[in-house]
């Protein structure tokens, strides 16, 4: 499988498709419009935007199990558990009229945000039922450390600005402002669409930004994945073990322990390559390890692989299988895909 995959990295290579390694704690954006928050260095909203879907999948978050996510932050119901199903709207409980008139895209744009002003002046916001904003604070807290030096001046006000008494419920409460100042008398109706699902339907999720003066890109943009990924995995408490790659032959760094697991459709994180050790039953109702661990060829010893090209691999395996490419290089199989 292993080569298999070389095969396709080497193939978007050659066809110009850029593969940038990432560290485990970022994540790619779904294929999803976004509503996009710029903030100043003072908390407060400098303006928001639609991320249309077809850009966001390019963009970065960080991410530390389901619960931490920063700079896309999720609105979680904090009464409420289970994936999707613990998302909540900011102004919920409106008149059910109002709501059904609002969500029907057949009416005409106007009707619909006419319902969507008087929602808004009679629904007032509930933030007290939200978890706390954002999640993971220790977290978000400890990638603001290890980035440090190597943020831009724009990833500096993006976390400096989390750290504020101001952020969490404070800034969802500047949101939805901004949001109503935004949408004015002639709404756009792509941002039209993202903020009645925000505030009265579904919620969702907010993508935190910024983008100070004299500095060439947002917080967010691509290019500083890779910036990133050296950030965060600059700190390794071991020096990696030197070795030829079984996969290239080349000489340097191998990777330890299983590789990352890559985010595939259908399938969700999905390990490429794990010898796992094991255990056997020593008759003595103790489980002792087996002889893959014991020889020392068990996890990536099995089969030394390049730590940059281990986690190339794992990008182009993310890259054939992305949402963009579904019939084209993957299709879904029943509850698999090809």
């Amino acid at each position: 499988m292993l080569i298999d995959i070389l095969g396709i990295e080497q193939g978007l290579q050659a066809a110009g498709i850029e593969c940038t390694p990432r560290h485990d704690d970022i994540m790619l954006l779904g294929r999803k419009d976004l509503l996009r928050v710029f903030l100043r260095s003072d908390g407060e909203v400098q303006r928001i935007s639609v991320l249309p879907g077809e850009q966001a999948q390019k963009h970065w978050t960080l991410r530390k199990g389901k619960q931490n996510s920063f700079p896309r932050v999720p609105l979680r119901d904090k009464t409420k558990q289970g994936g999707e199903r613990d998302r909540a709207p900011l102004r919920p409980n409106g008149n059910a009229e109002l709501l059904k008139l609002l969500a029907d895209r057949k009416r005409p744009l106007p009707a619909r945000f006419d319902a969507f002003r008087k929602l808004c002046d009679s629904t007032p916001l509930k933030l007290e039922r939200f978890q706390p904003w954002p999640g993971g604070r220790s977290q978000i807290e400890l990638w603001a450390r290890r980035i440090g030096a190597f943020a831009t001046p724009s990833i500096k006000v993006l976390f400096d600005v989390f750290a504020m008494p101001s952020g969490g419920t404070k800034l969802l409460e500047k949101i939805d402002a901004r949001i109503r100042e935004e949408l004015g008398e002639t709404p756009d109706q792509s941002l039209f669409e993202l903020a009645r699902n925000l505030l009265f339907h579904e919620g969702g999720a907010v993508l935190l930004d910024a983008w100070v003066d004299g500095d060439p890109k947002p917080a967010c943009h691509p290019d500083h994945i890779a910036l990133l990924t050296r950030a965060l995995e600059g700190d390794a408490s071991l020096p990696a073990e030197t070795g030829v790659c079984a996969l290239s032959g080349v000489v340097g760094p191998l990777q330890t322990g299983a590789l990352s697991p890559a985010k595939l459709p259908v399938m969700g994180e999905t390990t490429l390559f794990a010898k796992y050790p094991g255990y056997v039953d020593s008759g003595k109702r103790e489980r002792v390890p087996n002889c893959v661990f014991r020889y020392g060829r068990a996890w990536s010893e099995g089969f030394p692989i390049n730590a940059d090209l281990a986690a190339r691999l794992r990008v182009s395996a993310e890259e054939i299988a992305g949402p963009a490419r579904e019939g084209k290089t993957w299709s879904k199989l029943g509850q698999s895909f090809t």
